[in-house]
């Protein structure tokens, strides 16, 4: 009798106390933790903590792709039709006759006979053959038109009138920024890989690296250059060709890291080539190398620019006209802005005192 009667005294406690409890304590987490919700996350969080805490209702709101990359498919197939594969025969030597290379290529350009491409030096420089292949167009032996080893720039050419052939989309205005997505394509590795695609982003803009071209600002990003990669397309999210594909930093502790020349660049070297086959860049005419105030003057080349401008061995150079000259780099950089018989003033530290020289420059030599 005892027993029955405390469970009965239990029920009455449970439904006077605990019911009402459990009620407005379900209710007040979900109010506030909707709201809580709503504010962190926007509005309609109602159906995740309603899942949360048991119940089920159908979401009115769609996730919506990642408008930056949901066109990556469309312009990545249509940039892709104006990338071509460059097979390359090179000399050999004693024990092989000839090798073979492999490299990648923008058709950038068409007149009545020929059709241009852009690729990278290294890829054809002393290339006795080379086929130029296009998914869109097949095989044809392409010829070189020229090539400038200091930018790592070539233009090559096949005679291919009266088609109509895809053309890289190309401004000169078009500029990149910091963070925008990128993709890359070419040919890495070998045939079997033609016309890959990948997607980064532009990690960084105007880097200076010597490990292929010295003078040029290149474009960094961490979508994937690969070997074969080289003279392919750098590719923005609006479809347009930003750069060409050149190098990437390549060891056990380093990943992410590929250059490519930025069209601003490219193309007045690429439309010279076209012209006069070469490149004439005029130079300071000193041996340099970098300190840590700037350019140091090692030695003046006869014959060159500098021998008659008052420059001496043991100059620092600071500025060229009214851009610093920190490294070589930069120097070199500055000079590619000027032609042949541009005068220029060389600031240098020379006894502790800054001082300027007029310079005409002269070509090469």
């Amino acid at each position: 009798m005892k027993i029955v009667v405390r469970l009965l005294i239990g029920c009455i406690i449970l439904i006077l106390f605990g019911i009402p409890s459990l009620v407005s304590s379900y209710y007040y987490i979900s109010v506030t933790s909707h709201d809580y919700f709503d504010e962190l996350y926007g509005e309609n969080t109602a159906v995740f903590m309603d899942n949360m805490l048991g119940t089920t209702k159908q979401s009115n709101t769609k996730i919506q792709p990642i408008v930056t990359t949901a066109n990556i498919p469309e312009v990545a197939e249509i940039a892709a039709r104006s990338v071509v594969s460059i097979t390359t025969i090179v000399p050999g030597n004693i024990f092989s006759p000839y090798g073979v290379g492999l490299g990648s290529g923008v058709i950038f350009y068409k007149d009545e006979t020929n059709v241009y491409i852009l690729t990278n030096a290294h890829v054809v420089d002393n290339a006795t053959n080379l086929v130029v292949t296009s998914e869109m167009l097949g095989s044809y032996q392409g010829r070189i038109i020229g090539i400038d080893i200091l930018s790592d720039i070539a233009v090559v050419a096949i005679n291919l009138p009266d088609v109509d052939v895809p053309i890289a989309k190309i401004s000169e205005d078009k500029q990149v920024k910091v963070g925008d997505i990128v993709i890359a394509i070419g040919n890495p590795i070998d045939t079997a890989f033609y016309n890959t695609v990948t997607m980064g982003v532009v990690s960084a803009l105007n880097r200076q690296t010597s490990i292929v071209s010295e003078g040029i600002s290149f474009i960094q990003t961490d979508a994937a250059i690969n070997p074969g990669n080289s003279g392919g397309a750098l590719v923005s999210m609006d479809g347009y060709l930003v750069g060409i594909n050149t190098a990437k930093l390549s060891s056990d502790d380093i990943e992410g890291i590929g250059f490519a020349i930025p069209m601003q660049e490219v193309l007045p070297i690429a439309y010279e080539l076209m012209q006069n086959g070469e490149i004439k860049k005029p130079t300071l005419g000193v041996y340099v190398r970098d300190v840590e105030a700037g350019v140091y003057i090692e030695g003046i080349i006869e014959g060159g620019s500098a021998q008659n401008s008052g420059l001496q061995q043991g100059d620092i150079i600071t500025k060229i006209n009214n851009e610093s000259t920190t490294t070589v780099n930069t120097l070199k950089s500055v000079l590619n802005t000027y032609e042949i018989n541009d005068s220029i003033t060389v600031t240098v530290i020379r006894n502790n005192r800054l001082q300027k020289f007029k310079v005409i420059l002269q070509e090469e030599r």
